[in-house]
């Protein structure tokens, strides 16, 4: 138990406040102390214990409400689940009758919009043969994918590269010197965007408006 003075717990300063009041009131010559002195010592801890008791009284109150409140609302969860499963189950009860009770609907529509052309492609190379595009999603969702093409010369054909769900990609092992036109589709529910502008590497050509970039 530590000295009165080092204490630290509201519990610890009951306790040997207690035995502190009760030695000074035995001792109150020896230690110097009046009559007054010693009653207003006495007075000023029965506040506190009494205090102290009432809010120990008050959590022990507190923790029960609380589990009764954790009950209460686990019963009514539990109804709640099970009625809105049955609803929805109902195909007679419509939507609209759903959305008034905060339930989903029978059916959630996915959506058919069409994703958008990805902008502001960049791409950069390296000496060690990495090739690294980022671009901007221009507002298209998570879940969209996007179709990294490539190209080895202004006329030829699109050809896939690789995937990827977010809006960046490195190519590996790419032969440094090596002209390369890129450019990224958006792809959500088998539709297609507009593809991105393309960016060449290693190329003098200049297909539109379109700049090379080089390592």
């Amino acid at each position: 138990m530590p000295y009165i003075t080092n204490a630290k717990k509201d519990g610890d300063w009951v306790k040997l406040g207690k035995q502190f009041v009760d030695t000074v009131a035995l001792e109150s010559s020896s230690l110097g102390l009046t009559p007054a002195q010693v009653t207003g010592l006495s007075t000023t801890f029965d506040n506190f214990d009494t205090a102290y008791t009432d809010l120990e009284t008050q959590k022990a109150t507190l923790e029960s409400a609380v589990s009764v409140k954790d009950s209460t609302k686990a019963s009514f969860e539990a109804l709640v689940r099970r009625y809105a499963k049955q609803f929805r189950g109902n195909v007679t009860v419509p939507d609209a009758l759903l959305e008034l009770l905060n339930v989903a609907p029978h059916t959630v529509k996915p959506s058919n919009t069409s994703p958008t052309q990805p902008l502001a492609l960049v791409v950069t190379t390296n000496s060690v043969g990495q090739v690294f595009l980022k671009w901007n999603r221009n507002g298209n969702r998570s879940g969209t994918t996007f179709w990294i093409q490539t190209k080895s010369s202004a006329n030829g054909p699109w050809v896939m590269v690789n995937t990827t769900t977010t809006s960046k990609f490195t190519l590996e092992n790419y032969p440094a010197g090596t002209a390369a036109w890129f450019r990224v589709v958006a792809v959500r529910r088998n539709l297609h965007s507009a593809p991105s502008d393309f960016v060449t590497i290693y190329s003098a050509e200049d297909e539109s408006s379109n700049l090379s970039i080089a390592a």
